[in-house]
């Protein structure tokens, strides 16, 4: 019950600044990364606290019109799933847990120029994306994906 209380308590308070508005990023791209697609970074969930940075995902997978050419940076883990239908095709997914771990949410992301296994870390290593967020389709669906500008390896899980 407190958990429902608190999931209520956040979906309100992020509902609060309405429709139409996004945050406004306060820090720009790190010098030594390469320039996203926009100059300036709008969302930066890297500060975030775990849960905060779980709840803004959330409000994107779930409102993801509204985020569609957004610029972002986030950290999460890195989450690589092969396709079993198509050999040799791999989704990459950034996952972004709560505080607790008991609820994730994952987008899909795409790195031009990135060769999958070897031009990305191990399953499960802590990553940072910088990228815009986007719309994809896989079988007719759409979903809200990160066209990633670049990946930044904060730890490598260890096998």
């Amino acid at each position: 019950m407190k958990r429902l209380l608190l999931m209520l308590g956040l979906a309100l308070f992020l509902s609060a600044c309405g429709a139409g508005d996004k945050p406004a990023a306060t820090q720009a791209p790190e010098a030594e990364a390469p320039a996203p697609t926009s100059d300036v970074v709008q969302m930066d969930f890297s500060g975030l606290n775990d849960t905060m940075a779980y709840a803004q995902m959330f409000n994107v997978v779930n409102n993801p019109k509204e985020y569609v050419g957004t610029t972002v940076k986030i950290k999460g883990t890195y989450v690589p799933i092969p396709d079993p239908t198509r050999e040799g095709l791999t989704y990459h997914f950034l996952v972004v847990a709560d505080i607790t771990a008991c609820c994730e949410i994952g987008v899909e992301f795409f790195l031009d120029g990135y060769r999958y296994p070897q031009d990305y870390p191990t399953q499960f290593s802590q990553v940072e994306l910088t990228g815009r967020f986007e719309m994809a389709s896989v079988g007719g669906q759409e979903h809200i994906s990160l066209k990633a500008d670049s990946m930044k390896v904060l730890k490598v899980r260890e096998n």
